[in-house]
């Protein structure tokens, strides 16, 4: 299984370009990550940091430090480029991604907004 994960809002707080805390639900999904990526599955992380600005190594300096490291980012397995060829679209079996319409962005989105604090 391909899994594709978002950096900012699922894996910690958005708090860009900055990396936010993790909170509990965070560590969760990192935990099923590493958990799924023991287990065999190919992680891709699926993020709009990149390099030229510092923010992209910066946040695979933090995800490494939390014992995750990505077999691909933001590129699509080889794999699946010999046999369909390469497009900017990454392709997974599972996305996530504090945006998804399913019930885990829902949770995601509800915890952030509870831990928002309203200044003003």
């Amino acid at each position: 299984m391909r899994i594709a994960v978002d950096f900012d809002g699922t894996l910690c707080e958005p708090q860009w370009p900055y990396i936010g805390e993790q909170r509990s639900i965070h560590k969760l999904i990192m935990w099923w990550v590493k958990h799924r990526q023991k287990k065999g599955d190919i992680v891709i992380l699926n993020t709009c940091r990149i390099v030229e600005n510092g923010t992209l190594p910066r946040a695979l300096k933090w995800l490494k430090n939390h014992g995750l490291a990505p077999d691909f980012v933001n590129e699509n397995d080889p794999k699946l480029i010999a046999t369909f060829g390469d497009c900017r679209k990454i392709s997974a079996d599972r996305y996530i991604d504090d945006l998804n319409v399913g019930l885990l962005g829902w949770l995601l989105r509800r915890y952030r907004n509870a831990h928002t604090k309203v200044v003003g």
